[in-house]
């Protein structure tokens, strides 16, 4: 789920051998407390409580012994009362004495019962094994005591019996038993006192001795548990220093090649060992490092590209402005000949029309023939000079139609409708030509008739009649010619203002392909901001690229021509 040598890995694991030191402490901390507590439970519930009684003992003991001195003595007086409240109060004392003694027995019990293999209870859970031995002697010293006590308790019963059955303080006195006794109970009681001084200090020694053992036990626990923190705080310091140093190091590095590859080192080397998110991050460096080597050496092949195709762009540009000039230039001198076409055409038809006013005034003064032969014989040259002008203009309509035919042709689709108008006026031209010959014959005829006007003159009317017609024939065909001549200007015009537009718009193409002839040098400097080197890919840790990333899309056929004048069309 987790790899072992990431840092989320090594920082849990930092965190659970922290929590396992914290609560290794923390259990140790508690058995301590709990140590000590025992011991001061001890104390209080052992300790305190023998001293308490044995306290108790000793001076219920003494009361007892001095009311039995004080009842001897008001015996002696004749004071019977005094003396048997004195007895009373004595044996309530050794009672109290033997009460006292039960318990320390009862205590001692459990103690013995524990120290000599018996269920374990909490009155002795407390005492170190040497103190269990000297508990056992105290236990031997109060059952003495105990037994010392009963004896004591006899002897004065035997002493009150004694003292009441004397007469007087005198017999009393005298009495060899009530001596007797006296030494008993005072052998006794001396006995007794120093068992229980012996007693005493045995329980002050033993209540010593545990405030000593629970202080060791407290300040053992105490410097186990600052030696313990310690180690803990050190062993968990030292983990989270060397991690964090390892880390330190680490993100040091990548700070520097993201600093150096920001300052356009494309070469620098990164160190993709390791298996933890660190590494995963110098790996992603490693790709980005090579996608950017890869984008720079593919900007300066498109750089070193874009010169070369800006440079043909801009000699294209060139060659395509100058054919434009030369277009312009032969569309201005075509525009020129249709306009003196127009002219002559003009001139074709005002001669016309003054044919067809001398024909229809032959035709009316036909009476009159012989005083205007001279006139017809003037017109009728006059007529063969203009079919040669007819003709010499036809010739020339020709020569135009064929030359808007050519042009038609290589201004391509734009030149349609110009050829349709050429092929119309290359037929016209022919009628012209054809009326022209036509006018000719009957010109060389009118000059024969015109000799012969005076024998032929009433054959002559209808071939008067006749020439008007051929007259008004030409003046139409002059009419028609004249309205091509104008339609052959207008498409002239029109092609010069798309040759025009053609010039404007190669003018903006050359200023287009230096823009991009100066584009080539600035992204030379941008791609020269970075320092690139052949950098190996890293099999095992970035995994290998497919070599179809970084082909180059090959160039199609079309995009291999260079350009030239003639790709003006498919520019």
């Amino acid at each position: 789920m987790f790899k072992l040598n990431s840092i989320f890995t090594r920082t849990l694991n930092l965190v659970v051998l922290s929590s396992i030191a914290l609560i290794s402490l923390s259990f140790y901390l508690g058995l301590s407390m709990n140590l000590i507590g025992q011991k001061v439970h001890g104390l209080s519930v052992f300790d305190m409580p023998l001293l308490k009684y044995s306290n108790e003992i000793r001076e219920k003991q003494m009361s007892g012994q001095n009311r039995l001195n004080q009842a001897a003595f008001q015996l002696g007086l004749g004071k019977k009362e005094n003396f048997e409240q004195l007895i009373i109060l004595a044996n309530e004392d050794f009672e109290s004495v033997s009460a006292s003694i039960d318990e320390v027995t009862r205590i001692f019990d459990g103690t013995v019962s524990a120290s000599t293999g018996g269920d374990e209870t909490n009155l002795v859970e407390h005492l170190a094994e040497e103190q269990k031995a000297s508990v056992r002697e105290m236990a031997s010293v109060i059952n003495q005591v105990g037994v010392g006590i009963n004896g004591v308790k006899e002897l004065s019963q035997e002493f009150v019996e004694e003292l009441v059955e004397c007469t007087g303080w005198d017999e009393c006195e005298h009495s060899e038993n009530l001596e007797t006794l006296v030494k008993l109970l005072d052998e006794r009681q001396q006995q007794i006192g120093d068992r229980l001084q012996a007693f005493n200090s045995s329980v002050e020694q033993l209540t010593s001795s545990s405030v000593l053992i629970a202080e060791k036990v407290e300040e053992t626990a105490l410097r186990n548990i600052i030696i313990a923190a310690l180690v803990a705080i050190t062993f968990t310091g030292v983990l989270g220093l060397r991690l964090a140093m390892s880390m330190k190091r680490r993100l040091s590095g990548s700070v520097f090649v993201l600093d150096t590859m920001a300052k356009g080192d494309l070469s620098v080397k990164i160190d993709t060992s390791g298996a933890d998110e660190i590494t995963s991050m110098f790996m992603a460096m490693a790709r980005m490092r090579d996608e950017l080597t890869y984008v720079v050496q593919e900007l300066i092949e498109l750089s070193v590209k874009l010169t070369k195709s800006a440079d043909e762009l801009k000699t294209g540009a060139s060659v395509v402005s100058g054919n434009t000039n030369e277009q312009s230039t032969a569309v201005q001198q075509t525009s020129s000949a249709m306009q003196e076409i127009a002219a002559s055409i003009r001139q074709n038809a005002e001669a016309a029309s003054k044919s067809d006013d001398m024909a229809s005034s032959l035709s009316e003064e036909a009476g009159h023939c012989a005083l205007v032969m001279e006139k017809t014989a003037s017109s009728m040259r006059d007529i063969t000079e203009k079919i040669s002008v007819v003709e010499e203009i036809t010739r020339k309509i020709e020569l135009l139609a064929l030359n808007a035919s050519v042009e038609a042709a290589r201004a391509g689709e734009h030149g349609k409708g110009f050829a349709v108008v050429a092929a119309e006026v290359s037929k016209l031209a022919e009628l012209s030509k054809q009326a022209a010959n036509e006018i000719q014959i009957s010109s060389a005829e009118g000059k024969e008739l015109s000799e012969e006007t005076n024998k032929l003159l009433r054959a002559l009317l209808p071939e008067i009649d006749k020439t008007r017609d051929l007259v008004q024939s030409i003046s139409a065909a002059s009419e028609e010619q004249s309205t091509g001549a104008n339609q052959i200007n207008t498409a002239v015009s029109d092609l010069d203002q798309a040759i025009q537009s053609n010039l404007n718009v190669s003018e903006k193409l050359s200023g287009s392909a230096i823009s991009v002839a100066d584009f080539a040098p600035k992204l030379n400097d941008l791609t020269s901001f970075f320092t690139l080197e052949n950098i190996p890919d890293n099999d095992e840790k970035i995994g290998k690229k497919e070599e179809t990333k970084r082909k180059v899309k090959p160039k199609s056929d079309d995009e291999k021509k260079d350009l030239v004048s003639d790709d003006f069309g498919n520019f």
